[in-house]
């Protein structure tokens, strides 16, 4: 026998289209969301940045939402979602070439591996042995950003009460990303991971119907959630359940029908984009290049761990 149980709890949901009479995060606001990283247990990490396009210039949120639109197979209305105009994007970048160049860390990524990334997407998930870049790539890199993520999508939700849209769609996108936003990066080569935004009131959000119900085996030893719906029409998926938000209520209002679907995601569709004339273009990075200046560094010895 199965046994089953419903979490009733306040949660954030992930926006497909926003209401314009809500708001996007101060800055002050996202800043304490980035800090509270800080007290986020986990291990040394390398390589993950926080990139903050609108702090370089706020025309750079509407270019890269018009990027997303162009390249991803995406559920949203982007025109909707231009009204949340801060995003943070978690990022991989290089660390500096000298801690490059230490052969006691072996936990960093270096600039070449980024780049043979970009130019082979199974690079890093080649020949996962131990203590291999490819290894701590997939088992530190990745596991650390995702928690991360929701560290912050929680702390946005608790704290202030947004509601969030997460893409990991961008990282299929590594080498159009490079060509048309690499600049903001000093050309060094970067791999765009996950791009996320706040907003205090959507207008539809994505829903599952299972409600986030679990199951258990008799003695409750084993429990998972259960298989989430999937909508197909044939052998094609269809349109995601989405609920229109009940702005009054603060809670998700009624289901959306089949048609207004199709009304509200006129730019979503499932099958692949045409190549981007993006791939067309040759990359060329200054590998010789920092992010940070050097000065920033002065705590650390060269193994970069902090003096005391």
């Amino acid at each position: 026998m199965i046994g089953y149980l419903e979490i009733n709890i306040s949660m954030y949901y992930f926006c497909t289209s926003l209401n314009k009479d809500g708001h996007s995060p101060s800055q002050e606001e996202l800043d304490a969301g980035i800090n509270a990283l800080r007290d986020f247990p986990g291990p040394r990490t390398y390589n993950i940045a926080l990139w903050q396009p609108h702090l370089e210039d706020p025309k750079i949120v509407d270019d890269l939402y018009t990027w997303l639109e162009k390249h991803a197979s995406l559920q949203y209305n982007f025109e909707t979602l231009r009204y949340a105009d801060k995003q943070i994007w978690f990022v991989l970048v290089p660390e500096r070439k000298e801690f490059e160049s230490d052969k006691r860390m072996k936990e960093l990524l270096h600039r070449q591996h980024i780049v043979n990334q970009i130019k082979d997407p199974g690079y890093l998930f080649r020949g996962m042995s131990k203590g291999s870049n490819q290894s701590l790539y997939f088992l530190d890199c990745l596991a650390r950003i995702f928690m991360s993520i929701h560290c912050l999508t929680n702390f946005m939700h608790k704290q202030y009460g947004y509601h969030t849209m997460i893409c990991r769609k961008v990282r299929y996108y590594p080498h159009e990303f490079n060509v048309a936003f690499g600049k903001y990066f000093c050309n060094l080569p970067v791999l765009p991971m996950c791009l996320t935004t706040f907003y205090s009131t959507p207008h539809i959000i994505k829903h599952h119907t299972t409600k986030r119900e679990m199951i258990s085996n008799d003695n409750g030893s084993i429990t998972m959630f259960k298989p989430m719906a999937q909508n197909y029409n044939g052998e094609e998926k269809t349109y995601q359940n989405a609920h229109y938000w009940d702005k009054e209520q603060n809670k998700p209002g009624r289901s959306l029908t089949l048609e207004e679907k199709i009304d509200a995601f006129t730019t979503a569709c499932f099958m692949g984009k045409p190549r981007s004339e993006l791939l067309e273009n040759q990359l060329k990075f200054d590998l010789d290049a920092e992010l940070f200046p050097k000065y920033v560094f002065t705590n650390y010895t060269s193994h970069h761990q902090a003096k005391n």
